[in-house]
């Protein structure tokens, strides 16, 4: 929960702190943020207790994760316009077939101990990250002139006064109430898909198969969604994205009882539900370039918050119902393996609540203003490039 939550909770701040002090490069950020994860995880592999386990593997690597995040992305935006939303979809498919490398390559080293494979992943950060920041170069636009240092109270109007000019939007409580409700939903399924397998009485190793479709599948859906973005309405794919999950978990979930009808869910929940993450730099464009970063944070920010909150949901979901009686086998052929039908209830639910609020923004007109701010991003990125070294992709 805490390396996974804290991240999305942090980038909010962290994309505060890289806009109002837009002197300091943004490498520094990355390279504090790095080495974070890297003592955080060596730290871990000589935790003897559960509380510096969760407070190094958990907490401390949660922070480096959002000190390392937020400027990456700020860097990636100087340099990606038109084809931000292909960008982010390559960053997260790219990012998820690592994590699915790292889950079979972290099966195999356990079997030499905690210590051994924490300290090979620490190596890993330390060998494949620390030279790729060599390359990370971001493009010269803001980094003119003298700045000034502003006082914590020149933060906070600074701020407030943003946070103004895209609150008012109803656009943004669409956005924000999707991707709430979205969020709540999308990791339930990863995390009880192996346990409901073994439970209607395959072995684990073939739930283990099941989550790793599930994984795989993500790599090709922000990437798809990404690329899409860039060219069809965000309201639209957020409609297809969360339709699509929900309809799989109602129909497909909630029914299965064979290894290839869990497979075939994995995969179509994972590619669809997944892309919806690769939306999120195209609704933040939807605001204009100075807030597009900010609205990112927000939306990841919700995203930590519902991560978290789908924990114990879940959990009550499962204990609110009837015990289940030993063997996992006797419920069988009821609708969510009976054990888990509140809990597939639940994520459908959430989805089509997601994809609701998504036809909602399309029936607005979000689309005509969209392509308004794009065709005004681009022009001043035409403008940048006539005076400043670099592309505009």
């Amino acid at each position: 929960m805490l390396s996974n939550g804290v991240p999305f909770l942090g980038a909010p701040f962290m994309t505060c702190i890289c806009k109002t002090y837009p002197h300091i490069n943004r490498r520094y950020y990355v390279l504090l943020g790095w080495a974070i994860c890297v003592i955080s995880l060596v730290g871990a592999s000589f935790s003897a207790s559960l509380l510096p386990l969760a407070l190094t593997q958990g907490l401390l690597y949660g922070v480096g994760a959002f000190v390392l995040d937020a400027p990456v992305l700020l860097i990636l935006n100087t340099w990606f316009i038109k084809r931000r939303g292909f960008a982010y979809g390559i960053l997260f498919s790219i990012t998820d077939l690592f994590g699915f490398g790292f889950a079979i390559l972290a099966e195999i080293m356990l079997r030499h101990g905690l210590r051994w494979t924490l300290l090979m992943f620490a190596g890993i950060i330390l060998l494949i990250s620390g030279p790729a920041m060599l390359f990370l170069k971001p493009r010269p636009l803001e980094d003119k002139g003298a700045f000034s240092s502003p006082t914590p109270l020149a933060i906070i109007k600074r701020c407030l006064h943003q946070a103004r000019r895209y609150s008012r939007q109803p656009i943004f409580y669409l956005f924000t109430l999707s991707n709430l409700f979205q969020a709540l939903a999308f990791y339930l399924p990863f995390i009880y898909l192996p346990s409901y397998t073994t439970d209607i009485g395959h072995t684990p190793t073939q739930g283990a198969i099941v989550l790793g479709a599930a994984n795989f599948a993500q790599i090709f859906g922000e990437l798809g969604f990404g690329q899409l973005s860039d060219s069809v309405s965000v309201h639209a794919l957020i409609i297809l994205s969360s339709l699509v999950a929900s309809i799989s978990v109602l129909a497909l979930w909630g029914l299965a009882q064979s290894l290839v009808q869990l497979v075939f869910f994995a995969l179509v929940f994972g590619g669809f539900a997944s892309g919806f993450i690769s939306l999120w730099a195209v609704m933040g464009k939807t605001f204009g370039e100075e807030n597009a970063q900010m609205i990112f944070s927000i939306l990841s920010f919700s995203r930590g918050v519902a991560n978290i909150a789908s924990g114990p949901i879940s959990s009550s979901l499962l204990r609110g119902l009837p015990e289940h009686r030993p063997g996992g086998h006797d419920h069988g052929h009821a609708y969510g393996n009976h054990k888990y039908a509140w809990v597939v209830l639940f994520v459908g639910i959430c989805m089509a609540c997601s994809a609701l609020l998504g036809a909602l923004g399309l029936l607005t007109g979000g689309r005509k203003k969209q392509d308004g701010n794009e065709r005004e991003l681009t022009e001043k990125g035409k403008e940048a490039s006539s005076s400043e070294s670099g592309l505009v992709v």
